[in-house]
């Protein structure tokens, strides 16, 4: 009488195996080199379930998110984060700029280039030109590590390179500004509005125009937080990112309250985190006689 199958039988594998592919493949072979007896070598696929387990992840997120604020839009929520967030990174981004500065520059006073009339040659060189070099090859080093960074995996792998790479580019730009060279700040407020908006969008599976409005929300929001106008936040995002990509007028006008939504909260943040002072002090001008007004009118 043949043996009854048991559940772990490698006849009843074989059959499972053949109806769908399992996450176990069994193949009956030799268990040694030589041997005449067959065995049963069984082979676990641990990829496919990590590819299955990935969307499974969006959607427990979503669930979780829609328990703690029922009756909310889940994208609206997620414009209101992203300008948080922003405006919080933001924050950051020019505290770690005037921190770099004032450990670079100390003793150097607001007024311009005149400090260069009082200060001897000897230590003017090596304040005017190491500093801006020593800021020039730091952020080269950072390009070439945040270029030799490669996101073509799949996985948890791909998606801490790929947040590592912005979080090189602002510290780049950090030092950049820091050091004394030239760039403006609404590029570095502008791509940590959109790197934390495209981590929103991974986070919950969104693609297309979800993805799209939410990244336009981040570039809001980056303007708004970096120079404290929401309205022109709307503005940027409205003409830079929505209008040449939207390819009806129904998904414009759906993204522009999580637009305004995001530009708003990343202001507010950012006027809490840093003020409202302005960012160049001008000194008073002494009037004394008209014919200076030809004299300015030469000149400009």
């Amino acid at each position: 009488m043949a043996p009854a199958a048991t559940p772990c039988s490698p006849r009843l594998l074989l059959a499972s195996s053949a109806s769908r592919p399992p996450l176990f493949r069994v193949a009956a072979r030799p268990l040694l080199p030589g041997s005449r007896g067959g065995g049963v070598r069984l082979r676990v696929r641990c990829g496919a379930a990590d590819e299955e387990s990935e969307p499974r992840r969006g959607e427990q997120v979503k669930a979780s998110v829609e328990e703690m604020a029922p009756g909310l839009d889940l994208v609206t929520l997620a414009a209101c984060l992203v300008g948080l967030l922003t405006g919080v990174s933001v924050v950051l981004f020019n505290l770690s700029v005037h921190e770099i500065r004032d450990l670079l520059w100390d003793g150097i006073p607001l007024r311009g280039a005149s400090w260069l009339r009082e200060e001897p040659t000897a230590e003017i060189w090596q304040r005017v030109i190491f500093v801006p070099v020593s800021g020039g090859i730091i952020v080269g080093g950072l390009n070439t590590l945040r270029s030799s960074i490669k996101t073509n995996s799949d996985g948890y792998v791909s998606n801490i390179k790929g947040v590592f790479r912005p979080f090189l580019k602002v510290v780049a730009a950090s030092f950049t500004l820091g050091t004394g060279n030239s760039l403006g700040p609404e590029g570095p407020s502008v791509e940590i509005g959109s790197a934390i908006a495209k981590g929103f969008g991974n986070v919950f599976g969104w693609e297309g125009g979800k993805k799209l409005s939410l990244v336009a929300a981040g570039s809001a929001a980056g303007i708004a937080s970096g120079f404290n106008a929401a309205v022109a936040g709307c503005f940027f995002a409205v003409e830079s990112v929505l209008w040449p990509s939207s390819g009806d007028s129904s998904s414009l006008s759906n993204s522009t309250p999580m637009v305004i939504l995001s530009a708003v909260i990343g202001s507010v943040v950012s006027e809490i985190g840093l003020g409202s002072d302005p960012a160049f002090t001008v000194p008073e001008y002494d009037f004394r006689s008209p014919t200076e007004i030809e004299s300015m009118r030469i000149f400009t």
